[in-house]
């Protein structure tokens, strides 16, 4: 008996008629679910299958590189909302420090600035159905999260 519920079956049904990753963390922020990684194109593509094989081949989705700046944003969310969940009963989330722009934060509250930047990117981008038009504010939300998550790389472990 798995002891993970979804929450949202729906999607669960959706994803194996098309063909879609599930992606939990960005469901719950109401992204739809063909928003999420590389589902805007599905299995009844004619390249679904050449695709497939080289996910196999090289565990990378040729589709993320069309759209690699969203599959960034959305690749540290999903990760570094892992990482929480899953280290938060191993490691000691507020031993760790670092310091941005002269001020010093903990390990756990880099992650969580991290969080809420990519949240904040994803209400601008793709909750608001419609991709990024004004290249500033992906620039700068890869800036902003990019430089924590530097520098919490050390630490990001358990």
């Amino acid at each position: 008996m798995s002891n993970y519920i979804d929450p949202y079956p729906e999607n669960a049904k959706l994803a194996a008629e098309k063909g879609y990753d599930r992606h939990l963390y960005l469901e719950q922020l109401g992204i739809p679910l063909n928003r999420c990684g590389v589902n805007f194109l599905d299995n009844t593509d004619e390249r679904y299958q050449d695709w497939k094989e080289f996910k196999n081949l090289y565990n990378v989705d040729p589709r993320t590189t069309w759209n690699l700046n969203d599959a960034y944003v959305q690749w540290i969310y999903e990760n570094v909302k892992a990482y929480k969940e899953l280290a938060k009963n191993t490691v000691d989330l507020t031993f760790a420090e670092i310091k941005i722009e002269g001020e010093t934060y903990t390990q756990l509250q880099g992650i969580d600035m991290i969080l809420t930047e990519c949240e904040e990117f994803f209400k601008y981008d793709v909750v608001a159905n419609r991709y990024i038009v004004d290249d500033d504010v992906l620039v700068n939300t890869a800036k902003k999260i990019t430089n924590i998550f530097i520098k919490l790389l050390p630490y990001m472990w358990w």
